[in-house]
């Protein structure tokens, strides 16, 4: 890890000579002081934590030359091991504490209103900014790995590809783009089997200096089947389309938006949608945000999940520049989502089975570059839980420079 972080900081230095480069690190961990069940019959001592980090990066740099350019970002695994190949006996060696390529890719720009993007691409409208790396499921509902892929913070493609971003007027931008992975063709034509990979479009039109709205389409692909004959739905298996509409609003105190999603499966049609959507308000000292995504299932879709709704609400006093109380209630319990479900009682998924709350007072504190949160979180858990509830004393740092 050393050698590549070394090598990754002399190539920077070197390109620093010849263009604009920018360059950020940050160095995160989080763990808990202390936890304990809510009947006092376990109580762990301090432990850190392995998360990957999605919401700051360890090392990104941007090189800009004009009308050429690049973006690489690192991230770490301090808890992972890597096996790989020593020599062509097939000898392997493993390495912990891995660091990872997140995302690196080139662009130029053939015209000034076109940039062409090469590698891992990927094209967005609007994401929320409490915690919008994590999904807006958990793991609670059953066979619920297909919601995934339309719950992101992406609505045209994201992966290994290209991506063309056309700014025909300032206040229009479209993303075409293709992102099926490395080593994929976008299409195969195989006699008279045609399978493609995913690709997408992104469309956004800044209204005016308030609001702003946009659409995008996102095609997971097709392997050119028809539907099977007693098809039933395999969440691993289809292939699925999402189409995303949205639009924000933005004042000097506020900031929100709303942005439907909806899912559909390549053999079943419309399967359900997920209204995402953020909100945010500052006054002075308080600042105040929300984010209640719903998700609606369509009962006959082939997959037995309920409907389903995630929470988050904050609300925060910044005392000064170094010292921030705040609040915290969700059905977040430190990890995944813990969504509220409107199944029915017989299968236990219905709202009084699945709803739980997650409270936590606590301080954010600022020193310099450095960015620490700790508090006393409360955690209820799912109707029939033993013990019924829990808490913790989580802590989370941040070094940037």
């Amino acid at each position: 890890m050393k050698k590549l972080i070394a090598v990754c900081m002399v190539v920077l230095i070197a390109a620093g000579v010849a263009f604009a480069v920018d360059f950020t690190a940050s160095v995160n961990m989080l763990g808990t002081l202390a936890s304990g069940s809510g009947d006092g019959s376990t109580i762990n001592g301090p432990l850190v934590t392995n998360k990957t980090q999605k919401d700051a990066d360890m090392l990104v740099f941007n090189i800009d030359g004009g009308n050429y350019g690049a973006h690489f970002e690192l991230w770490t695994n301090l808890a992972s091991t890597v096996t790989y190949l020593t020599d062509t006996s097939g000898s392997t060696s493993s390495l912990d504490n891995a660091v990872y390529a997140r995302r690196a890719y080139l662009w130029f720009k053939p015209v000034n209103q076109l940039k062409v993007a090469v590698g891992n691409v990927g094209s967005y409208l609007y994401t929320e900014q409490l915690h919008w790396w994590k999904t807006g499921l958990g793991g609670s509902a059953s066979g619920a790995s297909s919601w995934y892929l339309r719950y992101s913070n992406y609505t045209g493609v994201e992966g290994g590809g290209v991506n063309l971003t056309y700014n025909p007027i300032q206040a229009l931008t479209i993303d075409l783009g293709c992102g099926g992975g490395f080593g994929n063709a976008l299409f195969t034509k195989d006699g008279s089997k045609f399978t493609y990979t995913d690709w997408g479009a992104t469309v956004k039109y800044q209204i005016n200096k308030t609001i702003s709205a946009g659409i995008g389409w996102r095609d997971m692909g097709s392997d050119g089947s028809e539907i099977p004959d007693n098809y039933s739905m395999s969440t691993g298996a289809d292939y699925y389309k999402v189409l995303t509409t949205g639009f924000d609003v933005k004042t000097d105190n506020m900031y929100g938006f709303l942005q439907p999603r909806i899912l559909f499966n390549e053999y079943y049609g419309f399967e359900g949608a997920t209204f995402d959507n953020y909100f945010r308000y500052a006054k002075g000292p308080v600042t105040f945000e929300a984010r209640l995504p719903f998700t609606y299932r369509k009962q006959d879709s082939g997959e037995a999940d309920p409907s389903y709704l995630v929470y988050e609400l904050r609300v925060k006093y910044a005392v000064s520049d170094a010292i921030t109380p705040f609040l915290d209630l969700s059905n977040d319990d430190g990890g995944d989502y813990t969504p509220a479900c409107f199944g029915t009682e017989a299968n236990g998924d219905s709202f009084a089975d699945t709803f739980v709350i997650h409270v936590y007072p606590g301080v954010f504190l600022k020193f310099g570059g450095c960015v620490m949160d700790v508090g006393v979180s409360f955690n209820t858990y799912k109707k029939g839980s033993s013990p019924s509830w829990g808490w913790t004393v989580p802590f989370e740092a941040r070094v940037t420079f």
